[in-house]
């Protein structure tokens, strides 16, 4: 009789999830996931820097200047990089070597911040464009969206389990993919992206790989990352890896932040700009 009534509630789940559209698929896992913007913060900031940079500017005697760019998001989707106070330079060349490890910083903290906002900002499955196509199989949930961006499209195949996991994340522009396996793990009753594992594929063939992982603190309720740990190879480096560190401390969230342009800069070029004081 029990063997019975568990046919019963499986056969039922599956009608169930047989008539299951995107928007509810979305409203029955969502809420699995602890991501930043189901809480009421508008904005955050934090300073941020590598082992690299820190280990150059030890190596010039400076323990004070090592981290070197302040990042800030806010929650209608710009970011920020303002350069923090520099050391005394010796010289101009001095000061463009300086500078030009700056830009590296955040070259590096930008290709991280990309994927970090997908799973731990923003919600794992509500990013989609209303044409996305929802197809539920037997075991897994794919959702593929195409966007169109000049005249360049670029699809996005997500894979989940039935239960709402997302475990392949497929990026594609032309003869370029991008691939992500997420790591998640159940914190308190939600899942919590502690990382996650890339290949980077050129026609067809991998040309590259890494793995990301997160160490992760409470700010605010939420998890925030205080180091980034990336071990990355390439067809060109063989076997070997190479190990990258990004570090981020001094999280401020809320501020009452006012920007000002000037007359001559749109909007649409202060998503990113480069590092200058602001």
């Amino acid at each position: 009789m029990v063997k019975m009534w568990w046919m019963v509630c499986l056969l039922g789940w599956a009608s169930l999830w047989a008539q299951e559209r995107l928007a509810d698929f979305q409203n029955r896992v969502d809420g699995y996931y602890q991501y930043l913007t189901q809480s009421d913060i508008q904005n955050f900031s934090c300073s941020i820097t590598t082992a690299s940079y820190i280990e150059y500017m030890k190596s010039r005697q400076d323990t004070v200047h090592l981290y070197p760019l302040r990042f800030t998001w806010m929650r209608d989707g710009r970011a920020f990089y303002i350069l923090q106070a520099l050391p005394e330079f010796k010289d101009e060349n001095d000061r463009q070597e300086v500078l030009t490890r700056i830009q590296e910083v955040k070259r590096i903290f930008q290709g991280i911040f990309m994927d970090w906002q997908k799973y731990n900002i923003y919600s794992p499955v509500r990013e989609f464009t209303e044409n996305a196509r929802f197809r539920a199989g037997t075991d897994t949930v794919a959702i593929v969206d195409r966007l169109l961006e000049g005249d360049q499209e670029i699809i996005i195949h997500k894979t989940y389990t039935r239960a709402g996991l997302l475990v392949r994340d497929i990026w594609q522009s032309g003869d370029l993919k991008i691939v992500n396996y997420p790591l998640f793990q159940e914190v308190d009753g939600r899942w919590v992206c502690l990382g996650w594992r890339s290949q980077i594929y050129q026609k067809g063939e991998v040309t590259s790989g890494m793995d990301v992982r997160m160490e992760l603190v409470r700010r605010e309720g939420q998890w925030m990352p205080i180091q980034f740990d990336i071990l990355a190879q390439s067809r060109e480096l063989g076997d070997q890896q190479v190990l990258t560190q990004i570090f981020l401390k001094d999280y401020v969230f809320n501020q009452d932040i006012q920007i000002r342009y000037p007359a001559a800069q749109a909007d649409t070029t202060a998503r990113e700009p480069a590092p200058e004081q602001q």
